[in-house]
């Protein structure tokens, strides 16, 4: 798959996440408390290479991708995501909101399914409820982790594994570097990408 296609369709995932989330929020009165960024500080936030390519082609054509890569690395091991900002530079803490990762699109607002199938919701003990906007019903599902993950891995399934954030984001840029250099020559990926980690084949530091 074209590189830039593969990101498109990613977008189109968040896309539908960022709705789902928002008529979830309404009609729940959940909010994230103004300023907040705990999950951000997690010890480990979880996220795959492919989730990640739209910001990796984004920081590349930005002329960013060195020193971002360089950012990620350094923090792999680290607690907390390599992208959040304890002052309030951008919307949410995130320096790069746009294109964060689906837990970060999801957490909080979103459930998961139980062996049974039944709906798990995932809480954070963080956010706020506000009443319900008048004229909303019955409180509706929330978004299914499980769905979306679907979704992303349908994309390309050698860049679904998870890893911690801050390694998946480094491969990212690896795999963006090698698919924009001059190796690639224009063609699509002979032969995906090694599921676990792009770690093999990145440039050399």
């Amino acid at each position: 798959m074209d590189l830039r296609e593969m990101a498109r369709a990613v977008m189109i995932v968040y896309r539908d996440v960022e709705e789902a989330t928002r008529r979830y929020r309404e009609a729940s009165g959940l909010s994230c408390p103004r300023g907040c960024g705990v999950c951000c500080l997690a010890p480990f936030v979880e996220a795959s290479i492919l989730e990640l390519i739209p910001l990796a082609l984004a920081l590349h054509a930005r002329g960013e991708g060195d020193a971002a890569r360089e950012r990620a690395h350094q923090a792999i091991g680290e607690p907390g995501c390599v992208l959040y900002r304890p002052e309030p530079v951008t919307t949410g803490h995130c320096t790069e909101y746009a294109y964060r990762a689906l837990v970060c699109r999801l957490y909080g607002f979103c459930g998961r399914l139980d062996k049974r199938g039944r709906v798990e919701p995932i809480a954070c003990p963080h956010v706020v409820r506000t009443p319900a906007p008048p004229g909303v019903g019955s409180l509706p599902p929330p978004p299914i982790v499980q769905h979306y993950r679907i979704r992303l891995h349908c994309i390309c399934p050698s860049l679904g594994h998870l890893t911690s954030i801050n390694e998946a984001l480094r491969d990212a840029l690896d795999y963006v570097a090698l698919r924009l250099g001059p190796a690639w020559n224009g063609r699509e990926d002979p032969g995906g990408w090694p599921r676990a980690s792009a770690r093999g084949y990145r440039r050399a530091a």
